[in-house]
C-alpha cells in the first residue's frame, strides 16, 4: 500500500481536525479524480454512461487511514493496480504504457500536475478530468488557501479558478490543435464540403 499525505492549509486548517462538509467534498474529489484518471488511461477516456465496472471501482479504491496534526494532513493509502484487481491488470504486456504497480492517485498526480504546469499535450487529462479539477473551488478560499498532495509528486493547488482556468485554455489548446490535424487530413484526401463537416463533427 502507498501512502498519500494531503495536507490543508488555512485558517480552518486546524490540527487533527477537519469538518465534515470539507471531508466530505475533498474525499469526492481523489475518488472521482482516481477514477477517471484510470479509466482515462484504460479506455481512452475518462468518462462514460453506465454504470462504474467492478474492476474500475476495485482499482481506483483508496483508504482513509486518519487525520494527523501540522496543518490538517488527511492520511490516505492505497494499492496499486495490480494489487488492486489482479484479474484485469495480470497481463502487463496489454498495459505497456500503464504502471500496474502503482496506485490510481499516482495518475491523478500526473493529470492535476500537466494541468497546472500548461501541458496542453499531456495524455494524463481531458475535459472530463477538468470537472474534476473544478471541486478543488468548492474547497479553497479564505478558511483553506492552499491543498498540496504528496506522494509520488508534491503538488500545492493554491486557487481553485487558476487551476481550472489553466485546464480549460490547456484543453481548448489540444482540441485546436486536434482539429487541424482533421483538417490537414482532409485536405490530403481531397475532401468535400460534406467530408470537412464530418471531419469537423458539424450535423
Amino acid at each position: 500500500m502507498k501512502r498519500y499525505q494531503v495536507k490543508l492549509i488555512g485558517p480552518e486548517a486546524q490540527g487533527a481536525r477537519i469538518s465534515s462538509f470539507a471531508l466530505r467534498d475533498l474525499i469526492n474529489v481523489l475518488t472521482e479524480g482516481c477514477l477517471r484518471s484510470l479509466r482515462l488511461r484504460v479506455e481512452g477516456q475518462s468518462s462514460s454512461s453506465g454504470p462504474v465496472p467492478a474492476w474500475l471501482k476495485a482499482s481506483a479504491r483508496f483508504d482513509f487511514v486518519g487525520l494527523a496534526a501540522g496543518s490538517t494532513v488527511l492520511l490516505v493509502e492505497a494499492p496499486s493496480l495490480a494489487e488492486a484487481s489482479p484479474d484485469h491488470f495480470a497481463q502487463g504486456d496489454l498495459f505497456q504504457d500503464l504502471d500496474v504497480g502503482q496506485p490510481s492517485l499516482a495518475l491523478l498526480e500526473e493529470g492535476l500536475q500537466d494541468a497546472l504546469q500548461g501541458n496542453a499535450d499531456s495524455d494524463a487529462y481531458d475535459d472530463g478530468l477538468i470537472q474534476v479539477f473544478e471541486g478543488f473551488g468548492g474547497l479553497l478560499g479564505p478558511g483553506i488557501r492552499s491543498i498540496s498532495i504528496q506522494g509520488n509528486r508534491n503538488i500545492e493547488v493554491t486557487s481553485g479558478q487558476e487551476a481550472l482556468a489553466r485546464a480549460q485554455e490547456n484543453h481548448i489548446v489540444a482540441l485546436t490543435r486536434h482539429a487541424d490535424a482533421k483538417m490537414a487530413l482532409a485536405r490530403a484526401l481531397g475532401a468535400t464540403e460534406e467530408i470537412y463537416q464530418h471531419y469537423l463533427g458539424i450535423q
